[in-house]
């Protein structure tokens, strides 16, 4: 069990993408490409076409912050069952959100 944590926990650093990365990344997608944003919460992704968190409230989790959804379409779910098909979205951003999930792991697989 443990190596298994260490290989997972190894595979998200090597996924894990610097704030420039994930800029660029945005800026290369093409119109008509969806973006998710798992974990939204009360920040959520300007380009984000889709929302989604496990917290419809104000919670610890945000800082007593509300949600905000800007009109957008807003799923109510966990990290670590999304209600997607594979391949949905063009990128999927999650940030500081994996700490916040009971089964972290299971999060991680659910993105990647």
């Amino acid at each position: 069990m443990l190596q298994q944590l260490a290989r997972k926990l190894s595979l998200w650093f090597k996924h894990r993408i610097s704030e420039k990365k994930r800029l660029h990344l945005l800026s290369v997608l093409r119109e008509g490409d969806l973006v998710l944003d798992v974990g939204s919460g009360h920040n959520p992704l300007p380009r984000a076409d889709v929302l989604c968190d496990l917290y419809m409230k104000s919670d610890a989790q945000r800082g007593g912050h509300r949600l905000q959804t800007y009109g957008k379409p807003f799923i109510v779910c966990s990290a670590e069952y999304l209600p997607f098909k594979d391949k949905s979205f063009a990128l999927v951003n999650c940030c500081a959100t994996l700490e916040h999930t009971g089964r972290p792991l299971q999060a991680f697989e659910e993105l990647t």
